[in-house]
């Protein structure tokens, strides 16, 4: 029996979402650009909530809806099942977290690695300038994640040390990005847009150099962008509970918000220092 996860989004699509779907569906064959709609519609029916087509998403078999999914599954089965009552569903208004796939064999972290960063910690820690130990112990992107569904998604041992890795040579593509500590980290090449859930939730980007980077369709509630000096697009961007401060460019239609605070936006002050690194 087919698992089928409606999930009722609190916003729309992002934009840039949308547009892969186009793309997808229009390198469909005419039959199966027929079938994915008659699935689409046979999932619509399944609902009872009072929403806009627009919040409803959904999950078959922890596999997200969409034209590309035509690839992996038998639509031609789970219309079966759909029209047979041959599923079960349930309604969700959390987003199914499915990185968190028991099933997944995970490849722990390297213990000789642990061992030094436990070191460089505590040295850190112990003395007046823990800066000075930053970026200290290089580490591959193989060693660093693992890989769940086509994403990537740090190695929990390694959280705690994150500002004392040398991430300047890894590739957060294709990351589950959401309430890790990035903070005093230095991270050049994150791929926003490829970010798992489209979510930077939580997030703490604090006194990492982003500049040049924008932040658009994305969902960045409760992250902490201070020191990034990254331009954020406030009309594609949720920044419920987040934290900005001056460094921020905020742009709306495309032009730069001259008085951010006057607009109703919280800025918080913080402390200019400057850090040396070896």
């Amino acid at each position: 029996m087919q698992e089928i996860v409606i999930h009722v989004r609190q916003f729309p699509i992002f934009h840039s979402e949308y547009i892969q779907n186009v793309f997808d569906y229009y390198t469909l064959t005419d039959k199966e650009k027929k079938l994915y709609q008659k699935v689409q519609d046979a999932l619509y029916r399944l609902t009872t909530v009072d929403v806009p087509d627009d919040l409803l998403e959904f999950f078959i078999d922890q596999k997200k809806f969409s034209p590309s999914l035509i690839h992996s599954i038998s639509f031609q089965q789970l219309l079966k099942n759909i029209e047979s009552n041959q599923v079960r569903t349930q309604i969700s208004s959390q987003i199914p977290d499915f990185l968190d796939d028991s099933i997944a064999v995970c490849v722990p972290a390297k213990e000789e690695v642990i061992t030094r960063l436990q070191r460089v910690s505590q040295l850190a820690n112990n003395g007046p300038y823990p800066e000075f130990y930053y970026y200290q112990i290089p580490i591959s992107e193989e060693e660093l994640f693992t890989t769940k569904q086509g994403y990537k998604k740090i190695k929990e041992e390694y959280l705690p040390f994150l500002p004392y890795l040398d991430l300047s040579k890894i590739e957060f593509t294709n990351t589950d990005l959401r309430n890790i500590d990035f903070s005093d980290t230095n991270i050049e090449h994150i791929d926003f847009p490829t970010a798992y859930q489209h979510s930077i939730t939580g997030a703490n980007f604090q006194n990492v150099n982003l500049f040049g980077k924008q932040l658009e369709n994305i969902d960045a509630r409760g992250a902490n962008l201070c020191g990034t000096y990254l331009a954020v697009n406030s009309d594609s961007v949720m920044l419920d509970g987040a934290k900005m401060d001056s460094s921020i460019l905020l742009l709306a239609n495309d032009r730069v918000i001259a008085n951010p605070e006057r607009q109703g936006f919280s800025f918080i002050k913080t402390k200019k220092s400057v850090k040396i690194h070896f």
